[in-house]
């Protein structure tokens, strides 16, 4: 699976072995400047916008809207042009245009798979798999 996005103000996930459509399209209310995989958990992404919006989301809670929503800058020149994931401690990063980064601790709920011993590749590889079939089979799920 993976990501593009760019001046549209879309973000489209997309299935390696499919290429025909998009798996889930995001629409944004201005560009989107990057987006990063968690590296914690298969289903869980942050995006940032130019607007200085920072949003997380996790596709097997909600596959629709984020889970949070912070802006980070809120000055007018100001764009967000980066977003990542530390991939040791529950924290991500937004850095803007000017050259200042932000650091944002993430909330409990998504962070577990850090300290969870249950964690393991087959597990998110599973996930991901379940949503895939989801979004290819909906009238199933429905």
């Amino acid at each position: 699976m993976f990501a593009t996005c760019n001046a549209d103000w879309a973000l489209k996930l997309w299935d390696g072995e499919m290429l025909s459509s998009p798996l889930f399209k995001f629409n944004f209310t201005d560009t989107v400047s990057d987006f990063d995989w968690s590296p914690f958990s298969a289903t869980v992404f942050a995006v940032s916008t130019e607007d200085g919006t920072v949003r997380v989301f996790d596709l097997s809670v909600d596959k629709y809207d984020p889970l949070c929503r912070q802006l980070v800058t809120q000055k007018k020149n100001m764009h967000l042009t980066r977003v990542r994931f530390n991939k040791e401690f529950p924290f991500l990063l937004a850095g803007d245009d000017r050259g200042y980064v932000q650091s944002l601790k993430l909330s409990p709920n998504l962070r577990q798979a850090l300290t969870s011993k249950t964690y393991s590749t087959e597990t998110e590889v599973a996930k991901m798999d379940k949503l895939i079939a989801w979004v290819q089979e909906p009238a199933e799920h429905k």
